[in-house]
């Protein structure tokens, strides 16, 4: 699971303090005058400062969820200014990236003979990181794509499957497709049609 970083902080913000459902259309001026930041159309109080975890406490979630969790952007955001802040109070403080890289690139490599798939909800830097780590494995063996970015915008979100085959990170073999739209649409009903579609036998029977 390859993920930026706004997505992850998000989560822990709202375990952290109160989340108001707000407008897109009200005035950031205004909600600042308020000590409110607003996220699209959610809100939340401005924090001062955010309690420095323990260091064994990441890899003790991360293993109870039983799956690897990467950030590709992990100074991109409100932690990346905390630790900015952190450097200033504490100096020494480095991040490995190298290690994220080297496990991640590592899961395609070490799967050898499997194949591998890609669901790829949106762009940025996940869907690079994730793409390039199966050019490591001579391409991936199924590749969907989510997103809105159209390929003449010049970006790697835009990019279609056939691109990614150019560097044999999809197999040219590889049935691909490129969905677009909104991922918070598509995606729900592809998980519906799919890999959930037996769910109610699954429950019965756990029952």
């Amino acid at each position: 699971w390859l993920q930026q970083l706004m997505g992850i902080e998000e989560d822990l913000i709202k375990c952290l303090a109160l989340t108001y459902k707000g407008d897109f259309s009200l005035p950031g001026a205004y909600l600042r005058s308020k000590g409110l930041n607003r996220i699209e159309s959610f809100m939340d109080a401005i924090k001062g400062d955010f309690p420095l975890r323990e260091r064994n406490k990441p890899p003790k979630f991360i293993s109870s969820l039983g799956v690897q969790v990467y950030c590709s952007s992990l100074t991109d955001g409100s932690l990346g200014d905390m630790l900015y802040f952190h450097s200033y109070r504490n100096p020494g403080l480095v991040i490995d990236v190298v290690q994220d890289i080297r496990i991640m690139n590592g899961e395609a490599v070490y799967a050898r003979r499997k194949k591998t798939g890609m669901i790829i909800l949106g762009g940025g830097l996940p869907k690079h990181h994730i793409c390039n780590a199966n050019m490591f494995h001579n391409g991936a063996d199924y590749a969907v794509f989510i997103n809105t970015t159209q390929e003449f915008d010049s970006s790697d979100s835009g990019a279609r499957p056939d691109e990614a085959a150019s560097w044999k990170k999809v197999r040219g073999s590889t049935e691909t497709v490129k969905v677009h739209c909104d991922a918070t649409i598509a995606f729900p009903l592809l998980v519906a049609a799919t890999f959930a579609k037996n769910a109610n036998k699954l429950t019965k029977m756990e029952i």
